[in-house]
């Protein structure tokens, strides 16, 4: 069963309101799939959805954030992702993005540079089939 996060307030005409689902996946991992904008009006769902990752116990060890539906990306979106990475790596949690199939996502995080610092994939998939962190170093030890 996925959890949804809503946008709050009004929202402008020709604007899509974003949507998170927050759902568990096998392997100790849990994705958090965005619809709609993520924009300044929409920050917070992505916020709520990461806090009420983080607050789960047992935490996953990672988080794939999942933009494939998001229609428009902008500069307070991708500080938002930035914030969501960076607060649960405080918490030990590494956190994946998957860009998905819009070039709207792709041109953003080209344009800012983030997509040389966040942790990004093509898809949701190959975020997950990244692995989890501490896997590789668990294998090495019992080697």
């Amino acid at each position: 069963m996925a959890d949804v996060v809503n946008g709050w307030g009004s929202v402008p005409d020709g604007v899509t309101p974003a949507q998170a689902r927050v759902s568990w996946v096998p392997g100790n991992a849990m994705v958090i799939a965005l619809t709609g904008d993520l924009d300044s009006t929409s920050v917070p769902v992505l916020a709520s959805a990461a806090a009420l990752v983080l607050e789960r116990v047992p935490r996953p060890g990672v988080i794939v954030i999942d933009l494939d539906a998001v229609t428009f990306l902008t500069v307070a979106g991708i500080h938002a992702l930035h914030h969501a990475t960076d607060t649960a790596a405080a918490a030990g949690v590494t956190v994946r993005i998957a860009r998905g199939r819009d070039r709207v996502v792709d041109r953003a995080l080209t344009a800012t540079g983030a997509d040389a610092v966040l942790d990004s994939y093509p898809d949701r998939l190959a975020a997950l089939a990244a692995g989890i962190r501490g896997e590789f170093d668990n294998l090495i030890r019992h080697s």
